[in-house]
């Protein structure tokens, strides 16, 4: 087995084994079993939204650093379709939008930043590292610590927000879209990661921001769902 394909079954472990994705979150749990009100779900929804909003320019900042013109041609085509392909009312953060709407989340309350803490260091760490960390640190984060453990898990929420919250197809189509695309995306980011980080130093550096991003994903769940309790104690 090649040293890169070692390291990126490496990395799969280390998501499996990280408490994130260990059991299922309660709030998730909650959700999935229709225990969710609306305004749960409208929370969370405003929470992740500054992340969402942000993440194409987070991967044109992380392409820039990027010297490889091989390389350069596959993110291209993430941030291509990120972006909606050229097609104005398909962009990512256009689709999330029209979901806040779906749930009733008009646009003046919509936050341009989050109310968990966690949700604004995750925010501030990912525009920081994108900004001033290398070129494989930073596809590290956006391709795999963010994109990489979507798929299957937007469309068991999308499901459930049909099915307990009466959502149409076109309401969920954000999440929709995404068990398809990253799983493409992420891929490319794993091919290159696995490549680039050659050295041991460099894998570390990799293990650390995978590991952070979830830390602080995992926290702002644990805020959200402590919300949760006091909304029903109120």
């Amino acid at each position: 087995m090649s040293a890169d394909l070692s390291f990126r079954r490496e990395l799969r472990e280390l998501q499996r084994a990280h408490p994130l994705f260990q059991r299922v979150h309660p709030f998730w749990r909650d959700c999935f079993r229709g225990r969710l009100e609306i305004a749960d779900v409208q929370r969370w929804a405003v929470d992740v939204y500054p992340v969402v909003r942000d993440f194409a320019r987070l991967y044109v900042q992380v392409a820039a650093k990027c010297e490889s013109e091989r390389m350069l041609t596959f993110l291209a085509e993430t941030i291509f379709e990120e972006t909606g392909s050229g097609v104005e009312a398909e962009s990512h953060p256009t689709l999330f939008r029209g979901f806040l709407h779906a749930l009733g989340v008009k646009g003046v309350s919509i936050s341009a930043v989050s109310a968990t803490v966690a949700g604004r260091e995750f925010f501030d760490f990912a525009w920081k590292l994108a900004r001033e960390g290398s070129f494989l640190e930073g596809l590290a984060l956006v391709g795999l610590a963010i994109e990489r453990p979507l798929p299957q898990f937007f469309q068991m929420i999308a499901q459930a927000f049909k099915r307990h919250h009466d959502l149409d197809e076109q309401a969920v189509r954000f999440f929709a879209v995404h068990t398809v695309a990253d799983v493409k995306h992420s891929q490319v980011a794993s091919r290159i990661v696995g490549e680039l980080a050659q050295t041991p130093a460099q894998q570390e550096r990799v293990r650390q921001i995978l590991t952070r991003v979830w830390d602080l994903q995992r926290r702002q769940l644990d805020e959200l769902h402590a919300s949760v309790g006091v909304e029903r104690a109120a």
